[in-house]
């Protein structure tokens, strides 16, 4: 079991559906389960400008997440950014963002070993376009 990173109990994990924030590492992640009960972990923190992807809406049509912030559309399986953020007034952070220049939205192998949720590698940072 070498490099895998404990994250939950099974019994912790959130309904078909729905996703739940846990904190690895000083990392915020999220634990997604599509409606057939399939898990994902990503990064709880949008590429954009580090907003919380927890309050962002999924939808399992297209495997993706939008974040309530400025609307940027996340892969969750690739972590590509699918629809560039919507930026109306940027002007105060003295900087242009490119949205093809987005990093991706980190995404975590999981592995399921007696009834528990682990990160198998390393848990990093989301990285971001802008940070305050």
């Amino acid at each position: 079991m070498d490099n895998l990173t404990y994250v939950c109990e099974f019994g912790d994990l959130p309904q078909n559906g729905h996703l739940k924030q846990f904190t690895i590492n000083n990392v915020k992640l999220l634990v997604l389960r599509d409606l057939t009960g399939n898990i994902k972990v990503v990064s709880s923190i949008c590429p954009h400008l580090g907003g919380d992807l927890l309050n962002g809406t999924l939808n399992y049509n297209n495997n993706t997440i939008q974040c309530n912030r400025h609307k940027a559309v996340l892969s969750i399986d690739t972590g590509e950014t699918k629809t560039p953020p919507t930026i109306t007034n940027l002007s105060y952070l003295n900087k242009k963002i490119a949205p093809v220049n987005l990093p991706k939205l980190n995404i975590y192998k999981i592995k399921i070993f007696e009834n528990r949720v682990y990160i198998e590698g390393e848990i990093l940072p989301q990285r971001c376009a802008v940070i305050f």
